[in-house]
């Protein structure tokens, strides 16, 4: 704002700024400096009506308190009373005050674009950045010169926040292998690399084919899970409250569980803007079909991007499990299991007090060799479902012993 002397006497004025900002806009601080066109001075001065200014030269920061009208408006009085002297090159007074008002804002991700533009000329106030300044003249007697203060107005359009999010997400699991209606526990670490914070960012697993989502599983870390549903019978979604940037430091924290829609509860204990990574655990089931698919389950994460035709871009990799499916105690495929004892009293029954005989190896048709542990048991899976040759290897029987059939239903 800049006040020019246009008389051949000394002004008098009073200086009043009003800020009219789109209600979406946030101001974090403003600081108001004054350059009298003075030259010659230094220090500290007293400003006339509106606190201590203090600079060097003609350069000063001005200590000014806003007030607030009974209609909420927030006024800033630059200046009461205060004198222009007029211009004087020997002096050097510049016959020019100008105020600038530094004010850091900001503009939250997902706020409302509707009252982002405005335009001067017009009453806009509520619309983009709007400010109006008014100034009343004084004469000698310190009356108002003109009838009404002399007004001018400023505009800024709303500047749209520039998202550059760019998390990182990792899965993993403690298993590698699971049976046919057994559960596999995921875990999923996202970290935010980039500089803002990810709002509402939704998790995207696509599950492999058979597995099914167990509901009430989810557990969250550092964050707080606003929704979990299955929009389909393979992809799980995910919604975050928030992902801080990495290191940021928290404005405040919550703890608690809610329930998310299709059965899917969510807890945990949530910080809001800890920048730490955020931590997902839930189950999965392997069902019936898993086994005919890749048994690879797929996560990724998208962000809020308004340009988008859904409203939400990918803004992370893509991470992946795989798990092997076996058919457990559905499986087609046979085991052979059995043991090798001291029968002392030759009932072809293992009784408490005998014991089995650990060492033995034991050979199958096709070459394959087992070893009985140390009480005598041995096991071997993945066999067709036909009658089998095992041979045992009588150098690694006691000595003076022989091995003999504990069932007719052997063939010999």
């Amino acid at each position: 704002v800049t006040v020019t002397h246009q008389s051949g006497v000394d002004a008098t004025y009073d200086l009043t700024d009003t800020p009219a900002f789109d209600p979406d806009v946030q101001v974090v601080s403003t600081q108001v400096t004054l350059d009298d066109g003075s030259t010659a001075s230094s220090g500290s001065a007293a400003g006339s009506g509106t606190g201590s200014t203090t600079g060097s030269g003609g350069q000063q920061v001005l200590d000014i308190t806003p007030t607030t009208l009974a209609s909420g408006t927030v006024q800033w009085p630059l200046a009461s009373r205060r004198v222009l002297k007029m211009q004087n090159t020997t002096t050097g007074q510049t016959g020019r005050h100008v105020y600038r008002m530094t004010s850091r804002i900001r503009v939250p991700f997902g706020s409302s674009a509707g009252n982002n533009s405005c335009t001067t000329g017009t009453t806009t106030g509520g619309n983009g950045l709007y400010n109006a300044v008014s100034l009343t003249h004084y004469d000698g007697a310190l009356q108002p010169i003109n009838s009404t203060p002399l007004t001018s107005q400023a505009c800024v359009n709303t500047p749209e926040p520039v998202e550059s999010t760019t998390l990182v997400i990792e899965k993993s699991s403690g298993l590698r292998s699971v049976e046919l209606g057994e559960q596999v526990a995921y875990r999923l670490r996202i970290r935010n690399t980039g500089n803002t914070p990810a709002i509402k960012p939704v998790v995207v697993d696509l599950l492999p084919r058979g597995f099914r989502f167990e509901p009430g599983s989810v557990r969250v870390q550092n964050a707080t899970a606003t929704n979990v549903e299955m929009t389909s019978n393979r992809e799980l979604r995910i919604t975050l409250d928030r992902v801080d940037m990495s290191g940021s430091s928290g404005t405040g924290a919550a703890s608690g569980s809610s329930t998310g829609t299709r059965g899917g509860s969510t807890s945990g204990n949530a910080s809001a803007a800890t920048g730490k990574d955020v931590q997902i655990t839930y189950r999965l089931r392997a069902g019936v079909g898993s086994q005919e698919g890749d048994g690879i389950n797929r996560a990724h994460i998208q962000c809020v991007a308004p340009r988008s035709p859904s409203g939400l871009a990918d803004c992370s990799n893509e991470s992946r499990w795989k798990v092997q499916v076996t058919g457990g105690i559905f499986s087609e495929e046979a085991c052979l299991a059995g043991q090798i004892f001291v029968d002392c009293n030759g009932n072809s029954i293992k009784d408490r007090e005998e014991l089995g005989i650990p060492g033995v190896r034991l050979y199958l048709e096709n070459g394959t060799w087992l070893v009985s542990d140390e009480q005598g048991k041995y096991s071997h899976c993945g066999l067709r479902p036909r009658t089998h040759v095992l041979k045992v290897d009588s150098r690694t029987l006691p000595r003076r012993s022989r091995l003999v059939t504990s069932s007719p239903q052997n063939v010999g």
